[in-house]
């Protein structure tokens, strides 16, 4: 048994005996043991660490929900648009199918009226024509060098 006198009378009435705190371990004056209120300390800045966390990530979590929700709001807006362009690529591209029909069909239709307007500028005024004919091209003359060479 551990005995410390307090009193600085030494009388031995004076001496109390000190509660045990278990071997090796002393109490202090409080009557509390350093080792368990600085464990409590530190489980309460655990504690008070752990707040701030789940605050933090509270707030966090809150500023990528509204960044979410506004990237899925442009999302359906993008995909909206593109529907739109490709709803109109469609239309272009019927409208580029006919377009090329009725070149090809006017590109036929109007040859002869072009070419009776050429002919016209090429013969005298007041000149009647009875026939207009296609001709084959004349053959081309052979090459003087191929000529040279055999």
């Amino acid at each position: 048994m551990i005995e410390i006198n307090l009193l600085p009378s030494g009388g031995a009435g004076a001496r109390r005996p000190v509660a045990r705190a278990g071997r090796g371990v002393s109490l202090n004056a409080a009557g509390a043991d350093p080792r368990v209120a600085g464990l409590a300390a530190a489980a309460l800045l655990l504690a008070a660490l752990g707040a701030f966390t789940f605050w933090r990530q509270g707030a966090h979590r809150g500023e990528v929900q509204a960044k979410v929700e506004h990237e899925r709001q442009d999302s359906v807006r993008l995909a909206r648009t593109i529907a739109l362009m490709r709803t109109i690529d469609s239309r272009k591209d019927t409208i580029e199918q006919k377009m090329a029909v009725i070149r090809n069909v006017d590109g036929r239709r109007y040859v002869w009226p072009h070419l009776m307007d050429e002919i016209s500028r090429a013969v005298p005024p007041f000149t009647w024509l009875t026939k207009v004919a296609a001709t084959a091209p004349p053959p081309a003359p052979p090459a003087p060098a191929a000529a040279a060479a055999a």
